[in-house]
């Protein structure tokens, strides 16, 4: 009979479903954006979508890996290893959640889900929406960090963040009349 490697025990249902229950298991675009800039090694991206997909646009350094070629001898090394936080991506969290499963299940550790996925990256990152002037210096602040990283990552020109208003409202004019009659 074959030897049977213990080296890597699956988790329990219970302990996985543990696991699920945390949200300690998802980037926000916002960390990934910054992780990039600063061009972190500790870090693999790893875009579930198929090859076709990928082709078409990924993020900055990914690898492919489809989900159904996930479990595949030729991606353990990539997946089973301790050196680098892997954060699986797809065009949602669906099929990221779904790789995060397996590998977890599979007992493999330092594997993480980007939130949102790459549609989210789009809303939040490559084109962020200009918060609202009431909204607080937090939301104008985050709103200015993730505009330098659409420029980084596009190349795009800048748009700045509507200031605070500080001033009150001066007095009203009149208007001027416009003058009648002519030549």
């Amino acid at each position: 009979m074959p030897e049977v490697d213990n080296s890597n025990p699956e988790l329990s249902p219970t302990e996985l479903l543990s696991a699920m229950n945390e949200s300690s298991r998802f980037y926000s675009s916002d960390e990934i954006a910054d992780l990039l800039i600063q061009n972190d090694p500790g870090i693999l991206l790893i875009d579930v979508r198929s090859e076709e997909e990928f082709k078409k646009f990924t993020l900055p350094g990914a690898i492919n890996i489809p989900l159904e070629q996930l479990l595949n001898n030729e991606w353990e090394a990539y997946i089973d290893q301790d050196s680098r936080n892997n954060i699986f991506f797809g065009n949602d969290e669906l099929n990221a959640e779904s790789a995060w499963i397996l590998c977890t299940r599979k007992g493999y550790k330092n594997n993480y889900v980007l939130s949102g996925g790459i549609n989210n990256w789009f809303e939040t990152i490559i084109n962020p929406e200009m918060p609202k002037e009431s909204n607080s210096e937090e939301a104008l602040h985050l709103y200015q960090q993730r505009l330098a990283a659409s420029q980084f990552f596009t190349g795009g020109t800048a748009i700045s963040a509507p200031k605070k208003a500080n001033k009150k409202p001066g007095p009203k004019r009149a208007k001027k009349k416009r003058a009648e009659g002519g030549c």
